[in-house]
């Protein structure tokens, strides 16, 4: 017969002080698990959401990102020629050339200069990259020293306002317009014209860094590919967009999130301990009790069982009170350097249902690693001496 679940509860109860204390630690535990957990996911949201259905991205066969790539004008051509390209009514392949380099910009929270990526893009891209939209202002004109900039960066960096003047490479650009893409990696960017930002840069004229195209239909992928891997003109690797963000976001998200389980393990090291106190003091300081379960005919299984279920409800206790207190975190702003091109990209935190559901079961590991010991080490108190103690 199972010890009554009333005795746990009333357990549990009596000793409020420390239990509070177990409570407590397990909380802090969770609410630091999910807030790093979520911080990784919101990086790779923010990345992943950068790609669009039918896009694809083209850089030089080898080059893991885009600042390492060249692409000569003829192979731009050679790629828009392709006839799986989407064209539109007056047959214009939806294509787009591209550089990317790194500027510093005066960054408002660290009140330091902080790299910004700054994307060198014709008229032509906001056709390709469909998901970005001008919500303030007006987008630049081909031939000007304008920029439009992602909302995210006027956010993070001084002087990047609409109607300011920024000095890039000794000229000076104004910032025309602000974009919004759905979250994406392109509102932490600066856009401007493409030939502007390869004569600031001293960059060849016939050279971009990367194409960005838009299929007719996205099973025509493989076949396009085919065709790029045929034509001996052509050294270009051909991704989707989505897989190319994807590779990109591995790195970081794999960083935060092993970093963030260290720091999680370390503090729930801590809290096992306060727990395991919490259990072990209430285990001497019911020995009696204990003692009288055994004698009247409760199995060592029971009360392991009982200690077992306070443990949990101890666990439960503190890991839906760390999810509650990381709720608050959901979709905060934050920033973090890309390894790709040394840049600040602006991310939100990603809390998810099932990013809490893991939360509560770190904090039952937590509870049941804190309560077997002291539930099995009950088990070998003998009746009889420990009335006679008693």
């Amino acid at each position: 017969m199972p010890v009554p679940v009333t005795y746990s509860l009333n357990s549990i109860k009596a000793r409020k002080t420390s239990s509070t204390t177990a409570i407590l630690c397990i909380a802090g535990v969770v609410c630091v698990f999910v807030a790093v957990m979520a911080m990784a996911n919101g990086f790779s949201k923010m990345l992943k959401s950068t790609g669009l259905e039918n896009n694809l991205i083209i850089l030089r066969k080898g080059s893991s990102a885009e600042m390492m790539s060249v692409i000569s004008k003829e192979q731009f051509k050679a790629v828009g020629d392709i006839n799986l390209v989407k064209r539109d009514k007056s047959g214009n392949p939806f294509i787009s050339g591209e550089i990317v380099v790194v500027a510093p910009f005066f960054h408002k929270a660290t009140k330091t200069n902080a790299l910004a990526q700054v994307r060198g893009v014709q008229t032509a891209a906001l056709g390709v990259h469909r998901q970005v939209k001008i919500v303030k202002g007006r987008f630049f004109r081909e031939g000007m020293y304008e920029f439009v900039v992602g909302k995210n960066a006027a956010n993070m960096y001084e002087g990047l306002e609409i109607n300011k003047e920024v000095k890039l490479g000794g000229r000076t650009f104004k910032v025309v317009g602000i974009m919004e893409s759905d979250g994406s990696l392109y509102e932490s960017e600066v856009w401007c014209d493409l030939r502007l930002l390869q004569e600031t840069y001293k960059r060849p004229l016939n050279i971009v860094s990367t194409i960005f195209l838009t299929l007719k239909t996205k099973s025509d992928f493989s076949e396009f590919k085919k065709a790029v891997e045929k034509d001996p003109r052509l050294n270009l690797d051909v991704k989707t967009e989505k897989e190319f963000f994807e590779e990109q976001s591995r790195v970081i998200t794999t960083l935060i999130r092993i970093l963030g389980f260290l720091v999680a393990m370390v503090m729930a090291i801590g809290a096992v301990f306060a727990a395991f106190n919490t259990i072990y003091s209430s285990l001497a300081a019911r020995t009696k009790e204990l003692a009288t379960l055994r004698a009247i005919g409760f199995s060592p299984l029971s009360i392991i069982g009982a200690l077992l279920f306070e443990s949990l409800i101890i666990s439960f206790c503190g890991g839906f009170l760390g999810c509650l207190l990381s709720l608050p975190l959901d979709e905060f702003s934050a920033s973090t350097l890309n390894f790709q091109s040394f840049s600040q990209v602006a991310f939100t935190f990603e809390i998810s249902f099932s990013l809490l559901l893991q939360g509560m079961l770190f904090a039952f590991i937590i509870g049941i690693s804190a309560g077997s010991l002291p539930a099995i080490r009950s088990t070998k108190l003998k009746p009889s001496d420990a009335l006679r103690e008693v």
